[in-house]
């Protein structure tokens, strides 16, 4: 398996977040957890010039079978893809950033079509079968817009 994570996200005096990142084993209950943030909480507010401005935990889960085993050669982690939605209920549109997307999805000018196994994964993704993908304001994603290859530091 994996390890969970523990985020502390700090606002700084202009409005800018980072975060503290704690691993622990898998093993860990959501209530153990939770009273580790409640008991730590306070100790790490001394700490800093910041806010803490939320807690939150990313579990982990298991991979199924049949996955890669090995990263195609040229696919750094900071040349990925952009892909943008619409939003139900917003204006606004929320993007995912995915890493590493194979060149050959990639058409002339840095587009990513819906198309092959994009498309696959963008209709899986907003299936709605087993979750509904939100952005951070809980409003649920609604429709594919564009993709587009991006670098990212």
């Amino acid at each position: 398996m994996g390890v969970h994570l523990l985020t502390f996200q700090i606002t700084d005096g202009y409005g800018l977040t980072k975060s503290v990142v704690i691993p622990m084993a898998d093993t860990e209950a959501i209530a153990d957890i939770q009273t580790f943030v409640t008991n730590h909480a306070p100790h790490l507010d001394e700490v800093i010039g910041g806010v803490i401005t939320k807690a939150s935990v990313q579990y982990a889960l298991t991979l199924p079978g049949g996955l890669d085993s090995v990263a195609e050669n040229d696919h750094p982690v900071k040349h990925g893809g952009l892909f943008a939605f619409s939003v139900t209920g917003s204006a606004y549109r929320k993007s995912i950033y995915v890493p590493t997307v194979l060149h050959t999805l990639i058409a002339e000018g840095g587009n990513i079509a819906n198309s092959g196994f994009t498309a696959a994964w963008i209709t899986d993704l907003l299936s709605g079968t087993e979750i509904s993908p939100t952005n951070n304001h809980e409003q649920v994603l609604a429709s594919f817009l564009s993709g587009k290859q991006v670098d990212r530091k």
